[in-house]
């Protein structure tokens, strides 16, 4: 009695290590792989989304500032600081702001 006892609960216990090495694997070679390359294309995906959300940002970036860096009083105001440049330019800075999605602005003079 004591020795089918001890085989039943040996074979219970293989059995059960036998069922534990199956999903083991199935988890080791088929789906671990498959969540692997899902995360990966996720990755990529996302760094691409960020890459061309920031060169949109510079692209806009360069169309709203490319000219005041090629404006001749802009860079007279840089050497010289006439007021009447900030009237003329930039006039009404809640408006500029509002259409430029800009909120602050730093004009320097590469001299000082």
């Amino acid at each position: 009695m004591k020795g089918t006892r001890v085989k039943a609960i040996l074979s219970a216990m293989a059995g059960f290590l036998v069922v534990l090495l199956a999903i083991w694997a199935v988890n080791y070679w088929l789906i671990q792989p498959a969540f692997d390359q899902l995360e990966r294309s996720q990755a990529m995906e996302d760094s691409m989304r960020a890459d061309a959300a920031i060169q949109g940002e510079l692209r806009q970036l360069d169309n709203a500032l490319g000219n005041w860096a090629e404006w001749d009083d802009a860079y007279a105001f840089a050497e010289n600081r006439n007021p009447r440049f900030i009237q003329s330019n930039l006039g009404d800075w809640r408006v500029l702001e509002k259409s430029s999605h800009l909120n602050f602005c730093v004009i320097l003079d590469r001299d000082c």
